[in-house]
């Protein structure tokens, strides 16, 4: 996917067009919903469904979905979108992400509201202070991780780039 066509998904991604973000995605490589279908496993009117549902895509899904449509990170944070953290976690696991940055987004998903700052993730990890920091640099340039303003102003969290839902890990 040319690094035009990912912006524009990237786009749709941050308005929130969630079942249009699967469509556009599945056009900008030029397949049908059947072709779709055939690389996934699923009937052309289960395609059709994917990407004209309301719902949340199934998380057992989402990897062989991105891997087929080349969805960027900021997208897949999309789809996963009020997602609960075991979603999140299957997310994680399926992933292309290195072991590291696996490891520094689970230790996220450890906490209670799925923001850290850089020191407590530093210590839950075990990784050195310079690995974390290009990591989590890393994870916020693909859109993975955001920046929020903590509760003293001085500090900065991290969190998912779209947190998931306050359910049962």
């Amino acid at each position: 996917m040319t690094s035009a066509s990912a912006g524009r998904l990237a786009a749709s991604a941050h308005r929130g067009d969630r079942s249009d973000l699967i469509r556009r995605a599945r056009q900008l490589k030029g397949l049908t919903q059947r072709e779709l279908g055939e690389r996934l496993g699923l009937s052309q009117a289960a395609v059709s469904r994917l990407e004209n549902s309301p719902f949340g895509l199934d998380p057992d899904l989402l990897p062989r979905v991105a891997a087929v449509l080349d969805l960027p990170d900021d997208a897949l944070c999309s789809i996963l979108a009020g997602a609960d953290a075991g979603q999140w976690r299957q997310w994680v696991w399926a992933s292309q992400r290195t072991p590291n940055e696996k490891l520094l987004l689970l230790a996220l998903l450890d906490r209670p509201d799925a923001r850290s700052d850089l020191e407590t993730l530093i210590v839950r990890t075990g990784l050195g202070t310079g690995t974390v920091r290009s990591l989590t640099d890393k994870l916020l340039r693909d859109g993975v991780l955001r920046r929020e303003a903590g509760h003293a102003h001085r500090t900065s969290l991290l969190a998912l780039g779209a947190r998931p839902s306050a359910t049962t890990r």
